[in-house]
């Protein structure tokens, strides 16, 4: 499994939006030099999928044809005239085939295809206990039950079973990659704070291994969970630090997402002029990767920031461009959805005939399959449409459609809004938490600090004092002037440095730090002193002339 690493760790990434650098094509070009000389099947499998782990971000297609190429090389061969070894090989580049062949699929948006094909690589790696691959297969398998299947338990299973097999590995990187995926289920139920909290433990792990393009998703993931809070500041920044890096590594896929984020969030505060600005990046971006499903996606937000516009010509031609790729991908939620948005423009050019027709599709196709959201707002359309008409009883029935599904919807979304104020309560009752412990903190710094003071200016003053007694004993006890002198100075120095440490908070208080005040402060102490200083040295002169004459 040793030879795969690394193949497994990219496709962990690839699934979680964490996309690389265009492939290397130096690289490339060694390992389809080393095709030619492999001397087994095997190996050339292995080799072709190490080409198609290297290529995946300069085209899509590319890497299902030489996973395809690897699956065919071996999936034929008699498994029961191979070693040991050779068959565990065999079985696990089929494993690894089905696991990429259902990246393939899952991009172009054939998600049953791509479940099928994760379930079979994850049954292929359990077979001989390979950590590693269980861990990729069942998180991708919990990545389609969360994103497309919408069957969250079964999406927290998987992912539970994911970080179940990593415990056993110590990688950071691939750690990071889970706790971004648990995070972004907690997310979609509106948990945030635990999602705030997962994607900032995976930046973290992201930071420590030094791995850029984690850290530019980490900061892409928590700027959107601050966009769910409506924090539209922090989401920028979040979103801004995360365009940053993402450029810095060539991280091209990774920069049409944030531009289309950042599209979403002014497209929030309804600055339609910025929105179309950073959709229109976002598409030249994905245009230039052929990304179709990306692409499909940015044409029908152009075509929307146009409809609010009232700019519908270039609307209708953006949405036509869009309904035209989700037809020939297959997709028929985003059918759907584009079918619903040309129906919305139409209702706006008052074109009822046609606006009745896209309508109808998108009802009829969101009713086939399911799609609830794009079931209630064609609903809705078609109500709208039909009052226009004067069709009274149909407009009657689409209106009670549009409700029952508005009903549930607000349902939903109430608790989502229950969550997200529970989540920013606890948020700030978290901060104010942390800020009374620094609070605290400090105040026993404080105390410690007022607690060393007292024990060495104690020892500070008790020295004077020994001083000052030992002054007073000069004339009774024998020492020449030379020495007494030394000693009075000594004493009145460290007076004078102490009365400066203990006045100086109150100096720096009065002067503002400003030097010159301080300075002659300092003067007008020394000063003051400078009398004492004479009066005892004269005294004490005298005290030992005395004694001498005696």
């Amino acid at each position: 499994m040793t030879k795969t690493k690394h193949l497994l760790i990219a496709f962990f990434t690839i699934l979680l939006g964490i996309q690389g650098v265009q492939a290397n094509q130096q690289l490339i070009d060694s390992l389809k030099s080393e095709i030619s000389k492999a001397n087994s099947d095997t190996l050339r499998a292995q080799l072709y999928l190490n080409i198609a782990d290297h290529i995946y971000y300069e085209s899509t297609d590319s890497m299902f044809y030489y996973s395809k190429l690897a699956y065919q090389i071996v999936q034929g061969k008699e498994l029961n005239i191979l070693s040991t070894a050779e068959k565990k090989a065999v079985k696990l580049i089929i494993a690894l085939a089905y696991n990429n062949i259902g990246s393939y699929y899952n991009d172009i948006g054939q998600i049953d295809t791509a479940l099928f094909l994760y379930e079979k690589a994850f049954h292929g790696f359990e077979e001989f206990d390979e950590k590693e691959g269980m861990a990729i297969a069942a998180n991708n398998i919990g990545y389609i039950y969360n994103n497309f299947k919408v069957d969250i338990p079964k999406a927290i299973v998987y992912y539970k079973k994911s970080i179940e097999y990593l415990k056993e590995l110590e990688a950071d990187v691939l750690v990071a990659n889970l706790l971004n995926n648990l995070a972004y289920v907690y997310d979609g139920q509106g948990e945030f704070k635990n999602a705030l909290e997962m994607y900032f433990d995976a930046l973290k792990l992201y930071e420590k291994s030094g791995n850029r393009i984690g850290i530019g998703q980490a900061y892409n993931n928590i700027g959107a969970v601050y966009q769910d809070l409506e924090d539209v500041e922090l989401a920028k920044d979040y979103y801004i630090k995360s365009l940053k890096v993402r450029r810095e590594v060539a991280d091209s896929l990774g920069v049409g997402y944030i531009y289309n984020n950042l599209a979403h969030l002014y497209m929030g505060i309804e600055d339609y002029h910025t929105a179309l600005k950073y959709h229109l990046y976002a598409l030249k971006v994905r245009q230039a990767l052929n990304r179709p499903r990306e692409i499909s996606q940015s044409f029908g937000n152009i075509g929307l920031v146009l409809i609010y516009q009232e700019k519908y010509d270039s609307a209708l031609l953006m949405l036509n461009q869009a309904r035209d790729i989700n037809e020939t991908l297959g997709d028929e939620e985003a059918q759907a959805a584009s079918l619903g948005n040309l129906g919305m423009l139409y209702l706006k050019k008052k074109d009822w005939g046609k606006a009745l027709e896209f309508a109808n599709r998108s009802y009829e196709l969101s009713k086939k399959n399911h799609f609830d959201k794009y079931l209630r707002t064609s609903s809705e359309l078609l109500y709208k449409v039909h009052k226009e008409l004067k069709n009274d009883k149909q407009a009657l029935f689409y209106f009670e459609n549009y409700v029952q599904l508005k009903d549930s919807a607000l349902s939903a979304d109430n608790i989502r809004e229950s969550m997200k104020l529970q989540s920013q309560y606890e948020i700030e009752k978290e901060a104010l938490i942390q800020e009374q412990k620094k609070k605290e903190a400090e105040e026993q710094a404080r105390q410690k600090k007022n607690r060393r003071n007292n024990i060495q200016y104690s020892l500070i003053l008790i020295s004077l004092l020994i001083l000052a007694g030992l002054i007073l004993t000069l004339g009774v006890i024998k020492v020449n002037e030379r020495q007494a002198q030394g000693l009075i100075f000594l004493t009145f120095l460290i007076f004078f440095e102490f009365l400066l440490v203990i006045l100086d908070p109150y100096v720096d208080d009065f002067s503002g730090g400003a030097p010159l005040i301080k300075l002659l402060v300092n003067a007008v102490v020394a000063a003051l002193i400078f009398p004492l200083h004479e009066y005892f040295e004269k005294t004490i002169q005298q005290r030992i002339l005395k004694g001498k004459t005696q």
